[in-house]
């Protein structure tokens, strides 16, 4: 996991000097589009594995099938 430095020094430099809410909401707001786009990505693996082991199932079935009864 990241730590909060990685997101204070991602943030440039002018906008560091500001102070303003607008520079404490700033990485926040990319830490938030990070995590999301994180979680987005760990779903779709999720996914990709459950259809991958689907396919292996199905595969497997079907060798089973063809050696107990041969094509027809």
């Amino acid at each position: 996991m990241l730590d909060s430095s990685f997101f204070r020094e991602s943030q440039s430099p002018s906008s560091r000097r500001q102070g303003g809410s607008a520079a404490t909401e700033r990485p926040r707001t990319q830490a938030s589009g990070i995590l999301q786009m994180w979680r987005e990505l760990e779903d779709e693996h999720v996914r990709a594995r459950e259809r991958l082991r689907h396919q292996r199932s199905i595969d497997s079935n079907t060798i089973v099938y063809l050696y107990c009864f041969g094509e027809q």
